[in-house]
């Protein structure tokens, strides 16, 4: 997977590697919410990317937490660290949202 990780996310994954989320709860927009079930194991991002059978999006972004109702919350495999939502039951860029900055973990 060709991407760029700075040691802040390094640091993190090492200790939360496939780790199941409590209270993961997050307000994607007004109308709609999700909730963080768990972070993808490194070793199974290659096997969620092609359950995401979306070639446009896998080119930009990897998924590293799975979400609620098969949703999954994704980086950018270059450039900014933010996070974004994605959910396969919409089309193009609609898929896909940038989220606030917030902790994952609180």
């Amino acid at each position: 997977m060709d991407a760029i990780f700075n040691n802040e996310y390094l640091q993190f994954i090492r200790q939360h590697n496939g780790a199941e989320i409590r209270n993961g709860y997050y307000d994607i927009s007004e109308q709609k919410s999700s909730y963080v079930r768990y972070f993808i194991e490194i070793e199974d991002i290659a096997n969620h990317i092609s359950l995401m059978a979306d070639n446009e999006t896998s080119k930009y972004f990897f998924p590293f937490a799975l979400g609620s109702g098969g949703t999954y919350f994704l980086m950018k495999k270059k450039g900014d660290a933010c996070i974004y939502y994605y959910d396969s039951d919409y089309m193009g860029q609609m898929r896909y949202r940038r989220l606030p900055k917030v902790s994952m973990l609180s």
